[in-house]
């Protein structure tokens, strides 16, 4: 670990384990043009010629104010020339910030004023609270001290910065760590990287998990994050993509069908609060891996329709606003399976909530959940842009049926976007008039 000298301004190098934690600060900001590199600070004359040397300069002037005697800081305190040094410091620095006296966040694009109403907005548009980076600062670190543009400290607006942060990005700094893996994962939808890789590398240690770095790898670096968080939980949580999602989230949020999303705004939806939950017929959540093969996984699968096979597959959480409700996931059989063992997430369908007693009619089956994205048997002239009649089928099924067969009669209305009226006719009963919404609800 290299730190930055505030009366030198020269690097030096310490283990983690000689090094007294509480002896340095640490800065957080948005990367910018012209950045001063390690290599750049081998030069003295050749760094502080740069536009991103008076960031650093602020910070060990404001470190030496506080009585520290370092400053570490992302752009020239890692050799980025050297794949193996940026690896483990991508990897450690969660830890680093942790270890910190105080973190500076330092927002170039906000600006002192007396008009705090001008503040706020200002803070509440600051580019710093976009980024996918600047999550794990903002979590990590025990102290956080907020500088405007000429290194002017912020004033929270009231008694703490705690109501306007969660506010702002809807987490409880104070009791983030408490909070399930789902709602982790939201919180990192619709933020941004430079690097699409880096949209996974930048949650490492917001999930506990520790990877090798493989720039170049692209959207598979998500799914890659997702396995790693699969080997340490029994959680479902990474299966439930998708749930809660609008239907221009759905579409927007490249959910192609896999078992595994390639970004986490798939997960957009699962702010609200979820919890983990046992499944049905079990005392404790069994454990589950990735193959070759796909996800290998015990589940309570219903049968919703014979002919094809298609089931709605339970997980072990629950949406806190619905108390007794389980998440249920919709897969399609593989074509060409002949043991039953092999499904698919349905392509343009999403997770949604099933009543308490849906478990009385699921029978617990090893499967494997493939990763490759196939239409689904029951309806191959759909594609993802027509997900609500996918949706709109599930739905029909699961609140007409409840896993016995039924006839469907679509209804000719497409006024309203969001809301579809069917004429259900359940084999031998009454004929039942359901509205199903995009986010999976049914009012009879």
């Amino acid at each position: 670990m290299r730190l930055l000298n505030v009366e030198s301004r020269q690097l030096e190098e310490y283990s983690e384990s000689s090094f007294p934690p509480a002896n340095y600060a640490i800065l957080s900001h948005t990367w910018g043009e012209d950045e001063v590199t390690y290599q750049d600070l081998q030069t003295p004359e050749k760094g502080k010629s740069k536009a991103g040397y008076a960031k650093i300069e602020g910070a060990c002037r404001q470190a030496a104010r506080d009585g520290w005697r370092y400053v570490w800081v992302d752009t020239c305190c890692i050799d980025k020339s050297s794949s193996a040094e940026l690896s483990e410091a991508i990897n450690s620095m969660f830890r680093w910030y942790n270890k910190a006296r105080v973190c500076y966040v330092y927002l170039s694009d906000v600006s002192r004023s007396d008009d705090s109403t001008a503040v706020e907005r200002s803070l509440r548009d600051s580019r710093w609270f976009t980024r996918g980076w600047t999550l794990q600062e903002l979590l990590a670190p025990h102290e956080l001290r907020f500088f405007e543009s000429v290194w002017e400290g912020l004033e929270s607006p009231g008694s703490s910065w705690h109501p306007l942060i969660m506010s702002i990005t809807g987490i409880d700094v104070y009791h983030w760590d408490k909070e399930p893996l789902l709602v982790k994962l939201s919180w990192a939808a619709k933020r941004q990287t430079t690097r699409q890789e880096d949209m996974a590398y930048c949650l490492l240690g917001l999930l506990g998990v520790n990877m090798p770095l493989l720039y170049g790898e692209g959207e598979a670096a998500f799914p890659r994050l997702l396995e790693e968080v699969i080997k340490k939980s029994t959680s479902h949580a990474v299966l439930a993509a998708g749930y809660g999602l609008t239907l221009t989230a759905l579409q927007e949020s490249r959910i192609d069908g896999s078992v595994l999303p390639t970004a986490p705004d798939a997960y957009a939806g699962c702010s609200a609060g979820f919890r983990e939950v046992q499944v049905p017929g079990r005392t404790t959540s069994a454990h589950f891996s990735m193959t070759n093969a796909g996800l290998l996984i015990e589940l309570p699968l219903v049968q919703i329709d014979p002919d094809t096979r298609t089931v709605l597959a339970l997980i072990n959480c629950q949406d806190r606003s619905h108390e007794g409700y389980q998440i249920a996931i919709p897969l399609s059989h593989k074509e060409g399976d002949k043991y039953g063992q092999f499904y698919e997430r349905a392509v343009g369908s999403q997770p949604f909530r099933v009543p308490p007693n849906f478990s009385d009619h699921a029978q617990r089956t090893n499967i494997f959940i493939s990763n490759r994205t196939t239409v689904p048997a029951w309806g191959r002239q759909l594609r993802t842009e027509n997900y609500f009649e996918n949706m709109v089928y599930f739905g029909a099924l699961l609140n007409a049926g409840m896993g016995v067969p039924v006839k469907i009669q679509r209804g000719s209305s497409r006024e309203d976007g969001k809301k579809r009226v069917l004429e259900i006719q359940k084999m031998g009963a009454p004929r039942k008039r359901l509205t199903i919404h995009a986010t999976g609800g049914a009012e009879r």
